[in-house]
């Protein structure tokens, strides 16, 4: 007999014996299974080559590092086998050899977003997906996101981890090669660039689509199901702006939209994209201030992280006189945007020299909130370039 057929008889001796000894037991009483049971399943194990080549080693879970020791896999073998619906044993050691002998896999990268609802499925970025929450396939973790969510009090969408209603939108991504079995820390290295990947994404969206804070939470689970024995111990991981938000409402925005401004941002080039980017999650934070001199500050530097590049003058004129020529429009519009933005540097220079008013007057407010119009639509201008723009040039030239 092989090593494989001694796991199945032993499994075949278990079912049984688990069975007989669980029937007058609670759930809780149930587990762990006695001893007796699990003893015969850990000898087989511990002679499986399979085995032997990986023993100690950490396997990647449920977002967490599993140890292989033949005890711990003996417990997920029963529990497997007991989910099949026929050959329970055999299926069983077949799954463990096989899990066992897995170095990499495909997963699955889910990140629910509280703050934006998109009509439809939309690629922003190579396999990368925005779809809507409930396209999200149903499973461990989006049920527990939908039981716990619940309509808030003042009607917000998203207070805090533990306060909010349901997200509306999520982007899902299909990652390849993700380490299955081997250094505990590069699964973890994996999942968690993506996670600052989609930072980014957010910022993308919020900067050019909605105007308002969005939030995410995140999972990993693997494509082949069999290989996340361990996803009931998942949890969520929450991608939060640096100072924490109230999202008020799902901003509405139509796939084609979504797909449109996600084309022209994917031909811009490396170093541009950037720039751009560093200016996005500096509007993102522009917009969770609650004071608006703080809004002020956060706003001109996002400003100026576009703007400010080389050339003659201070940063306030340049993001004054650049804005105004990279949107466009008539004179009299191109005034308009220059006036706010000067006023935009009032503000923020008043505060940054420590004067201001402690209470912001409608003036200010207005001004904030205008300047916050402008720099989305200077997005969608920056957008229509590949490259920075030559500034001089822009400067000058007549724009419409």
């Amino acid at each position: 007999m092989t090593a494989r057929d001694d796991l199945v008889a032993s499994l075949d001796t278990a079912l049984p014996a688990w069975k007989a000894w669980s029937e007058d037991k609670t759930l809780l009483g149930r587990w762990p299974p006695a001893e007796a049971i699990l003893a015969p399943i850990e000898t087989a194990i511990d002679a499986l080559p399979a085995y032997q080549a990986v023993a100690g080693r950490s396997l990647f879970s449920g977002y967490s590092g599993v140890v292989i020791f033949s005890n711990t896999m003996a417990l997920h073998t029963l529990y497997f086998a007991l989910e099949q619906a026929a050959d329970h044993a055999s299926r069983a050691a077949d799954w463990l050899i096989r899990i066992l002998g897995t170095q990499h896999g495909r997963g699955l990268y889910y990140a629910p977003i509280w703050g934006l609802a998109v009509d439809a499925e939309t690629e922003i970025a190579p396999g990368i997906r925005l779809l809507p929450f409930d396209a999200v396939p149903d499973g461990i973790m989006r049920h527990r996101i939908d039981d716990h969510a619940e309509q808030q009090w003042n009607n917000t969408v998203w207070q805090s981890q533990s306060y909010y209603d349901r997200p509306a939108s999520a982007i899902v991504r299909s990652l390849g090669a993700v380490s299955y079995i081997g250094n505990p820390e590069t699964p973890f290295r994996q999942v968690d660039r993506v996670h600052f990947e989609t930072r980014d994404h957010l910022a993308f969206l919020q900067a050019s689509l909605t105007g308002k804070p969005l939030v995410a939470c995140s999972w990993f689970e693997w494509e082949d199901p069999t290989l996340d024995f361990n996803l009931h111990e998942n949890w969520l991981v929450w991608n939060l702006p640096e100072v924490v938000p109230k999202v008020d409402a799902h901003v509405a925005v139509a796939a084609a939209d979504v797909a449109g401004i996600a084309q022209k941002f994917g031909a811009v080039q490396q170093a541009w994209r950037r720039v751009l980017v560093r200016s996005m999650n500096r509007f993102t934070l522009s917009q969770t201030r609650y004071n608006i001199a703080d809004k002020a500050l956060d706003l001109a530097l996002a400003f100026e992280g576009i703007l400010s590049g080389s050339g003659e003058g201070p940063a306030g004129w340049k993001v004054a006189v650049r804005s105004a020529q990279m949107i466009g429009g008539e004179l009299g519009a191109r005034l308009e945007i220059r006036e706010t933005l000067k006023n935009l540097y009032a503000l923020r220079n008043s505060t940054a020299h420590g004067g201001g008013n402690e209470v912001a007057t409608p003036d200010e407010i207005a001004t904030v909130d205008q300047s916050v119009a402008i720099y989305r639509n200077l997005i969608s201008a920056a957008l229509e370039y590949p490259n920075p723009p030559d500034w001089k040039a822009l400067e000058l030239q007549a724009r419409v």
